[in-house]
């Protein structure tokens, strides 16, 4: 058996690129389409594409299982780039009136700025209640098991933060543990915002554990 693991370890490492995330996460777009937490562009899911700090918004609103109730609220805006008609103009108020996010002057928010990959999971390990600022949150999020060493160092060295690598964020932060010890995936079940049957169905419902095999492969190259 010890043979076995060890020889489908070594395959894994072989198919897998060294940066720790899939070539293509869309298995992971499509769990979270499923559960009603991601939606394309128009262009599909556009993974490629850097993301913008609008569409960032959006995530994180959609994470913290809190889209009907910003749906919900007075539609109005703050930013004179994100006028009432925005797509994004209510994810992006939720997430200025809750301090998730902050302009980027008094009067503009500058929807269309790709964020950084130290961005987002800073505003990923803060929705997981962690502690976190940019010069610390790879390190967190390797200590909170959000992501391996391998995806930290890869993450630091792109160039651009691509939706593709959001995805793979999101889709392990559903199986991560907050800080109170609580999988933000039963979160969010405890919440209604998903069901306990499609968390078990696209593979969210449990946290991470030891033998996850990406964790496992990050593993490899600490």
């Amino acid at each position: 058996m010890k043979k076995i693991c060890c020889f489908l370890i070594c395959f894994c490492m072989l198919a897998l690129p060294f940066s720790g995330f899939a070539a293509d996460n869309t298995d992971k777009a499509d769990a979270l389409a499923a559960l009603g937490l991601f939606q394309g562009t128009g262009e599909g899911y556009d993974l490629d594409s850097p993301l913008t700090r609008a569409q960032s918004a959006t995530m994180l609103v959609r994470l913290l299982g809190a889209e009907d109730e910003a749906l919900s609220a007075p539609l109005y805006s703050v930013f004179s780039d994100v006028p009432r008609e925005h797509w994004a103009a209510k994810h992006v108020m939720y997430c200025y009136e809750n301090n998730i996010t902050k302009g980027t002057s008094e009067d503009t928010f500058t929807p269309e700025r790709p964020v950084s990959a130290e961005e987002f999971t800073v505003l990923t390990l803060r929705l997981l209640e962690y502690e976190a600022e940019p010069d610390t949150a790879f390190e967190t999020a390797v200590d909170c098991g959000l992501f391996g060493t391998e995806v930290s160092r890869n993450l630091a060295a792109k160039e651009e933060f691509l939706r593709n690598d959001m995805v793979y964020i999101a889709f392990r932060a559903l199986k991560t543990k907050c800080a109170d010890g609580k999988a933000l995936s039963q979160k969010l079940i405890d919440e209604g915002v998903i069901t306990r049957e499609d968390a078990e169905k696209q593979g969210v419902l449990d946290a991470l554990e030891a033998d996850d095999i990406d964790g496992v492969i990050d593993g490899l190259f600490s």
